[in-house]
């Protein structure tokens, strides 16, 4: 400093600002430039931005290793590094396991060149390799690479590609590899149509793979602002469907065009407005999905268009999507379509709707041809019901463009539920004591099965047996979404072999009354029986349906005597005979057993049936298997008092605490004061 004061007042206000220069941190390392033939143009391209969902999608038999990271209201997140916006995706170290893991999107037909930017950043000191793969024939052909060591700082690259067989869709593909030394994150994936002269029917890029250098930033280097974002509307969001594990899937992240989405009405009749009674009651409502008259609306109303094709069977399914808004518990929907073929298994479901959340694909609804009604035609399917509790909702309807057209989808929010049934009304108003519950809000639901005991239980090496289908690959879903079910999923020939059964060991009826209700659903050639165990061990079939698929939701209820005590209820699925290797699929949900009071154990005994079901009472029809879980068979009410007194010598205990705390310090206080006196 001494030095520099002794120059003069000019050389030295050339010196200083000399060494500022020098020790200004370096500027970020930019990238080539970008192609100057670049367009605007996304349309059936994969760019996204990542800020609310991660658009791309993950090979289907790996375990997803790709993470979305979202920032919070306040700004807050959770992730290696900063976002540069709302939200990046990244590799997760303890899922990949240090191996490369491909995040896939799609090109639509028709695009002859395209340009790609994207930006990256790493978390340690080791350089990690990230390769951007363009699909070429059956192989993924790497095109571009970086090895990025960028210490957290967001960088960004860019390269342009000349595309082989324009008239085919191909997939494209991020893959890299994250250690707990060093993670490797994407955000910002811009995906856009190339002008640029190609010749041939070549994969060409720019620059070429051998030409890309290692960019290795300074740690004082600032976040490279991203130069191009792309808006909601351009960024084409995929649906992350789960596909079956027989098959290659491929989603493609097509914007819709008109020309693909318009239906056509169905032949041989004029299009028109559907009556009043047909729609939805709660028109005054707002729509928590868009609605879509096809025929009339100059656009897609919101519903986004993509093709999901099986190589192995050489099929393709369409799918429609839309957003469900966050306040939406519950809609309402009517869908009229064309049936385009005579196949002669129209009567099978050939249209399916889902709810897709965070956690995963739900079916909430399926659209059945007519019975009888298995010509071409317009056809009207109508569905009300609950929603899954989840925020980033869609609404996904599949179905195959050669099967069917579409003319209109009618949404609307809904608040209505079913009312009570006569027989219900009139015995709601009696008091009962519940022993067991297991439903959508069952307090049982924080244990596997609501704590009952499969036999058998579906695991990771068994296919076959009773599960809970949380986030089942919807195709391998048939009947109408429950909020919540438990499903048993085997084949004739292992019912069979041994029936499958669920137990609810933890109800305990002295008086030998009680009454149990449910829902199930069945398919396949199979028998649904609840067996009730008593003190004796004597196993009473307190309820049965025939051999026959309840494809549809059927409620049951069911007040059978028990004369020597209640201990045990057992579902059993029991198999045809002879015994074949078709599917059986078995649905239980909403089940509750109650018991009365002392002041209403005369009550009447019956059984309810539910729309199209079966029952019989055979108090007579007892099996030979015995067993005591006597021990097992603990009320759920007598432990009720035992943690309320508990609860109670805790909170005073924390308050005795409280006091004595109180005690002391004023002792401290008092023996301070009177030391300093002395």
């Amino acid at each position: 400093m001494k030095i520099l004061l002794s120059f003069p007042g000019k050389t030295r206000l050339l010196l200083l600002c000399w060494s500022v220069l020098i020790l200004w941190p370096s500027a970020p390392a930019q990238p080539d430039e970008p192609d100057p033939q670049c367009t605007k143009d996304r349309k059936g391209l994969p760019a996204c931005n990542f800020n609310t969902r991660n658009c791309w999608n993950e090979p289907k038999d790996d375990e997803e290793a790709w993470s979305h990271v979202k920032v919070g209201g306040q700004g807050q997140y959770q992730g290696p590094v900063k976002p540069i916006e709302k939200g990046y995706v990244y590799v997760d170290p303890k899922i990949s396991q240090g191996l490369p893991r491909k995040l896939t999107g799609q090109i639509s037909t028709g695009k002859e060149a395209i340009c790609v930017t994207f930006y990256y950043a790493t978390t340690g000191n080791n350089s990690a390799p990230i390769t951007f793969y363009i699909q070429e024939g059956k192989v993924y052909s790497p095109v571009h690479r970086v090895e990025a060591n960028t210490g957290g700082i967001w960088l960004e690259t860019n390269f342009s590609c000349c595309l082989p067989d324009v008239n085919k869709k191909k997939l494209v593909a991020f893959e890299a590899a994250s250690t707990d030394d060093g993670i490797v994150a994407i955000d910002y994936v811009d995906v856009r149509r190339s002008n640029m002269n190609c010749t041939g029917d070549e994969l060409v890029c720019y620059p070429t793979l051998e030409e890309k250098t290692t960019v290795t930033p300074s740690r004082d280097q600032t976040t490279v602002a991203p130069t191009v974002t792309p808006s909601r509307d351009q960024t084409t969001v995929a649906p992350t469907m789960t596909p079956s594990r027989d098959q290659t899937t491929v989603v493609p992240t097509m914007a819709p065009s008109r020309d693909q989405i318009t239906m056509a009405p169905p032949k041989g009749q004029s299009h028109g407005e559907p009556s009043k009674d047909q729609r939805c009651a709660s028109d005054e409502m707002h729509s928590g999905v868009p609605s879509c008259d096809f025929n009339k609306s100059p656009d897609t109303c919101g519903w986004r268009l993509y093709d999901d094709i099986s190589y192995l069977d050489n099929t393709t399914h369409t799918i429609l999507v839309a957003d469900i808004e966050d306040d939406v518990e519950s809609i309402c929907m009517e869908v009229q379509f064309e049936v385009l073929t005579t196949q002669t298994d129209l009567g099978n479901i050939f249209a399916t709707f889902y709810t897709k959340t965070k956690k995963g694909a739900y079916l909430w609804s399926e659209v059945y041809n007519y019975k009888d009604e298995k010509q071409t035609g317009a056809k009207i399917n109508k569905f009300e019901g609950p929603l899954p509790e989840s925020t980033d909702r869609q609404i996904l309807f599949v179905f195959q463009r050669e099967t069917l057209n579409i003319d209109y989808i009618h949404i609307m929010a809904s608040h209505l539920t079913p009312p009570l049934s006569k027989e219900v009304q009139e015995t709601s108003t009696k008091k009962t004591n519940s022993l067991f519950t297991c439903s959508a809000n069952s307090p049982f639901l924080k244990q596997r099965l609501c704590g009952m005991t499969p036999v058998p239980e579906q695991g990771w090496s068994n296919v076959l047996g009773w599960t809970e289908p949380y986030y089942m690959n919807p195709r391998e879903d048939i009947f109408p979404r429950k909020r919540y079910y438990i499903l048993y999923k085997g084949t004739d020939q292992s019912l069979r072999d041994a029936p499958a059964t669920l137990s609810i060991s933890s109800v305990m009826s002295s008086t030998g009354v009680f009454t149990l209700s449910f829902s199930y659903a069945l398919s396949g050639n199979a028998k649904l029986e609840v067996r009730a165990l008593d003190v004796r061990g004597r196993d009473n079939l307190a309820w049965s349906s025939t051999y026959e698929s309840a494809r549809k939701w059927v409620e049951v209820k069911v007040t059978p005597v028990n004369s020597w005590g209640l201990t045990k209820i057992i579902f059993k699925v029991l198999g045809s005979s002879p015994s074949t290797d078709t599917p059986v699929y078995v649905g239980l949900t909403d089940i509750s057993i109650t018991v009365p009071d002392e002041d209403n154990s005369k009550d009447d005994i019956g059984i309810t049936r539910g729309v199209d079901g079966t029952g019989r009472v055979n108090g007579d029809d007892v099996d030979k298997n015995q067993g005591d879980d006597r021990d097992d068979t603990i009320s759920n009410h007598s432990g009720d008092d035992h943690e309320d007194k508990k609860d109670s010598f805790e909170q005073y205990g924390v308050i005795l605490l409280v006091l004595v705390l109180i005690i002391a310090v004023v002792v401290l206080i008092c023996c301070g004061e009177l030391l300093e006196k002395g």
